[in-house]
């Protein structure tokens, strides 16, 4: 069984706010899509910040629900986030 992907917010520096994924295999990613519950399609650069983990910066972004696409060689997935204000 695959291992599930996992998300948390984290605080950044300057008042940022960034999203971390951890998922088996993560940095090895092909392509990381981010949707609102509208399913407008918002732009992304995703970080890779360690062996399983990705960070993606949603500073700019208005609190609500949205859901991350990470497309991997031989998988995908979709993570719900909710971005609160902090």
């Amino acid at each position: 069984m695959p291992d599930p992907a996992t998300g948390a917010e984290r605080a950044g520096p300057h008042g940022s706010l960034w999203v971390y994924l951890e998922m088996k295999n993560i940095e090895d990613y092909e392509l990381v899509q981010l949707y609102d519950l509208g399913g407008r399609s918002h732009p992304v650069t995703p970080l890779v910040t360690g062996k399983n983990r990705l960070e993606i910066d949603m500073t700019r972004l208005s609190s609500g629900h949205y859901f991350i696409r990470v497309v991997m060689k031989d998988e995908s997935k979709v993570v719900q986030i909710m971005k609160n204000k902090f």
